[in-house]
């Protein structure tokens, strides 16, 4: 499951993840980043809310790898990712890399992160 929305007064994306998702979830996610992106203006942020998701298989990270591209194109500034355990962390590390691997345990503090740049 996954929920993408975009809040004007702060540029920024939020991105909300749980369970395993499919390789069909995966276009409507990658469609739904990308409307979100086209709404926001260069140097906007992006929050995910992990914590309750599962790690991308291979073939779904790989198709993904189509939203973050183009939020990098669109002018991504940074990315906090909330998660709750070492997998995870290792696993945002990993495909996060080019749009900002920064890791928090909750939303407050992603936010307020985001919210300092």
């Amino acid at each position: 499951m996954y929920e993408v929305t975009y809040d004007r007064a702060k540029n920024r994306i939020y991105i909300k993840l749980e369970g395993t998702m499919s390789l069909d979830e995966a276009d409507g996610y990658n469609e739904a980043v990308k409307k979100a992106a086209d709404q926001a203006q260069p140097g906007f942020t992006i929050c995910i809310d992990g914590a309750k998701a599962a790690p991308f298989s291979p073939e779904v990270d790989a198709k993904c790898a189509e939203s973050r591209n183009y939020l990098v194109k669109k002018g991504v500034k940074d990315t906090a990712t909330v998660v709750d355990s070492a997998i995870l962390k290792m696993h945002v590390a990993r495909t996060l890399k080019e749009i900002g691997g920064n890791v928090f345990g909750s939303k407050e503090e992603a936010d307020k992160y985001l919210d300092s740049l």
